[in-house]
């Protein structure tokens, strides 16, 4: 359980509250929903000793989950990317709101809970509650092809519906959040997104997360990063859900996996 609540209690203790509290800033994410593509392309960062992943496929009743998760953590909580048979996925970017409130959920079990929604406006409740501190979810409907961005900080919440292209790292950018904690890392990848041309495809999107030209804060970060002066954490994990062929596939184009139920209802076998 206190693994499951390690960020809330980080806001809520009062040694850390006046000693300064320090960004995670990981994660990033560059999403694209035009006529053409619609897509979210997320790589998971964290510390080295975190890269003990693993792939969780879990059936409940009718309704089965595949979620790559951290050892030892809540399952859906700490993941870095999960999805559902009924066509929901969704990715997660730690974001810092300035207070928090003991009495409300943590993150983790507000994304336990995603795991097992039946249906887009069931997901978007479920995201819309009163969070401890704050998180980002990027939420995904395979069936109805669309993609929204939340971010939320206690009872605040802001939907940004995807229409064209947007990144997102470690920092509130469509909710007002006065006093939020933001890292070099987060302001570095946002700079560089700024400099480079937006994506126009998947392989696009890869790219652009694969990108090592900050050499201080890159966007990916790898053992050839931090030999050149990485300053920041390691890429975990990198994925893309691409809405348009159903698929989930790793950062290399390896197929991950897709539940036989959705397969079916899609008629792909």
């Amino acid at each position: 359980m206190a693994m499951s609540l390690q960020e809330e209690l980080g806001y809520c203790n009062a040694t850390t509250a006046t000693s300064g509290r320090r960004s995670p800033d990981h994660c990033s994410d560059y999403m694209l929903c035009d006529s053409k593509h619609c897509f979210d392309a997320h790589n998971e960062d964290g510390n080295l000793e975190d890269r003990k992943l693993f792939t969780a496929f879990i059936q409940l009743g009718e309704l089965n989950f595949t979620t790559l998760n951290y050892a030892g953590d809540l399952l859906g909580g700490m993941s870095a990317f999960a999805f559902n048979s009924l066509g929901l996925g969704f990715s997660l970017n730690w974001v810092g709101p300035s207070h928090c409130d003991v009495s409300s959920l943590g993150r983790n079990y507000v994304s336990r809970q995603l795991l097992a929604a039946r249906g887009w406006e069931e997901a978007k409740q479920i995201i819309s509650q009163k969070h401890a501190a704050g998180h980002n979810y990027q939420l995904m409907d395979f069936e109805a092809r669309r993609i929204s961005n939340f971010e939320v900080a206690l009872d605040q919440v802001s939907e940004k519906v995807i229409r064209g292209a947007f990144f997102h790292a470690n920092q509130y950018q469509t909710l007002d959040v006065q006093g939020q904690i933001t890292g070099n890392s987060s302001l570095h990848r946002l700079q560089r997104v700024r400099e480079l041309p937006l994506p126009s495809s998947p392989q696009d999107a890869l790219q652009i997360l694969g990108d090592q030209e900050d050499r201080a804060y890159p966007i990916f970060h790898d053992l050839r990063s931090h030999q050149r002066g990485d300053q920041s954490d390691w890429t975990l994990a990198s994925v893309l859900f691409d809405l348009n062929q159903a698929l989930v596939e790793d950062g290399r184009g390896g197929f991950l996996l897709r539940s036989a139920r959705w397969a079916e209802k899609k008629g792909n076998g």
